[in-house]
């Protein structure tokens, strides 16, 4: 026998919308795609999925919910919206770090202070920054290389790291 009410006619799940009337099964409920999540019963267009927020990407499909957005890790951080994987997470670069999930802006990721540096991109701490080596110094902000430690003049010493 036939259905009575519009009750009876069960909406596509989360993570789906369906652009088609008169469906007779979940086959016409169509996917979120990558890097987007939605959470409403019965969407209808493909609009109703919404982007991945800046910070975050996403690698599945028919994502129901934001917190399926993974966040970018510590010494990076993602400026666009709906991103789909982790390499779109770009690395803070080398002379800088960065302690914070789910940044957003390069400005997120720190300079190493003074009489440090650090060769390698996306680091997550303070303490990966290098001290130049006794004898040495550096006045410079986010320095990536040992070069920019300076010998101390002849007739001065510096007996400690950084």
């Amino acid at each position: 026998l036939g259905r009575a009410a519009w009750a009876d006619c069960l909406p596509c799940w989360g993570g789906t919308y369906s652009t088609a009337a008169g469906a007779a099964n979940a086959s016409a409920c169509r996917a979120c795609g990558t890097g987007k999540y939605q959470q409403d019963l019965g969407a209808t267009a493909s609009a109703d999925c919404k982007l991945c927020p800046p910070g975050s990407y996403s690698t599945g499909t028919a994502q129901n919910d934001s917190a399926t957005c993974v966040a970018c890790q510590p010494g990076r951080y993602q400026p666009s919206p709906g991103r789909t994987a982790a390499s779109d997470c770009k690395p803070c670069r080398a002379g800088t770090y960065s302690p914070v999930f789910n940044a957003t802006m390069e400005q997120t990721c720190a300079a190493c202070d003074e009489g440090t540096y650090q060769p390698r991109a996306g680091m997550t701490a303070p303490s990966d920054c290098v001290g130049c080596p006794p004898g040495t110094y550096s006045t410079a902000l986010g320095a990536n290389r040992s070069a920019v430690c300076t010998p101390c003049a002849s007739g001065r010493f510096q007996p400690t790291a950084g």
